[in-house]
Parts: structure tokens; C-alpha cells; sequence
């Protein structure tokens, strides 16, 4: 019986990663199973011939205790291993820096690859301490559950999860960009 090829991408389900390729599969039609996964070294780690990768250009993994890595040294790092299946341009989801009135931790969580909006606009808090969290979901939801001061997040998401927390928010900013991205075959 043949293995059916994989999609991987960055999770959990709801992601912009997972939505981009959910996307992608359905105007290609695309047949795979679609894997997420915690960050993108793991796909790379576990996908096999044939297999895809669903990348943004704008990755980048800043965690506390790892290596910093972005999109562009995956793409040299693995090269030899991949080749590029497509590539396109595609909204991410609207973002926002909020900000929780009644905060417990005076700190702000957001994912890596948002670290360039929080320095756009980083004069206006009034705290400098950063966590990373492995998505704009993740970031969300530590967010709501650890009562950070602020955070960079999916707007849709929030609206989703925030009527089951009892908090106070303000949205500073709203961010509605436009993202490359890249579908790697694994090619080996």
C-alpha cells in the first residue's frame, strides 16, 4: 500500500500557515494529509519524498533557548533536499497589538515573525520585556490565560476566545499585510 503524501505546515489549525495551505491545496486540488506542526524544523525533520512543506518568507523563530532561524536559512540549509513546488502572495489574517488593562505579567508575548510590528510601535509601551511564543494562536493564548499586558495577535482569533475570559482589552494598532509564501517538494 502506498503512503499517501503529507502537507506540512506551522500549527495549530487556525494558524496562518494552516489557512494558507488549506487554501493552496483546494485551487490545486491537492490531494495529502495535512500535518501541523509545533515549529517548522520539525516538518523538515519528518517530512519524506514526495511530501510538502508550506513555508511564509516572513518565518522567523526567535525562542528563548534556541537558535534564532528564519525562512531564508531553511531555505539554504535544506536546499539540496528541496525544490520550490510554487510560490504566492496571500493576506495573513488582520493582526492587532492589544493591550490587557488588568494585566498580571507587565510584559508583551508574540510570535517571531510579528517582532518588526512591535518595533514599529514599541515607543508606546510601556514595557520592553518580550516572551516568544511558537504562533500568533500560541501567543493568543497565553495572552489570555497568563494576563500578559500586551500581545500581537490574529484579531479573528481573539474574538473567537475572548468571551470565555473575563478581560479588559484595547487594540492599539491593527496590521493588515501581505505574505509570501513558498511550497517546498522534498525531493530525496
Amino acid at each position: 500500500m502506498d503512503r499517501k503524501n503529507v502537507a506540512y505546515t506551522l500549527g495549530p489549525v487556525g494558524t496562518d500557515s494552516y489557512n494558507a495551505l488549506v487554501w493552496w491545496m483546494n485551487i490545486r486540488e491537492y490531494d495529502a494529509t495535512v500535518e501541523v506542526v509545533d515549529e517548522f524544523e520539525m516538518a523538515f525533520q519528518l517530512a519524506m519524498k514526495n511530501d510538502i512543506i508550506l513555508m511564509p518568507a516572513g518565518y522567523q523563530n526567535r525562542r528563548k533557548g534556541s537558535e534564532y532561524i528564519s525562512w531564508v536559512d531553511f531555505h539554504f540549509r535544506y536546499y539540496e533536499r528541496l525544490s520550490v513546488e510554487d510560490y504566492f502572495l496571500r493576506k495573513t489574517m488582520k493582526m492587532i497589538l492589544v493591550e490587557n488593562v488588568n494585566y498580571k505579567i507587565n510584559s508583551i508575548i508574540l510570535h517571531s515573525s510579528t517582532y518588526q510590528l512591535y518595533r514599529m510601535n514599541e515607543k508606546r509601551l510601556k514595557s520592553k520585556e518580550l516572551f516568544w511564543a511558537s504562533s500568533k494562536i500560541n501567543a493568543l493564548d497565553a495572552f489570555l490565560k497568563n494576563e500578559y499586558r500586551y500581545a500581537i495577535v490574529s484579531y479573528d482569533e481573539l474574538l473567537k476566545r475572548i468571551g470565555n475570559y473575563d478581560i479588559s482589552i484595547k487594540i492599539l494598532k491593527m496590521f493588515d499585510p501581505e505574505m509570501l509564501w513558498i511550497i517546498y517538494k522534498i525531493k530525496e
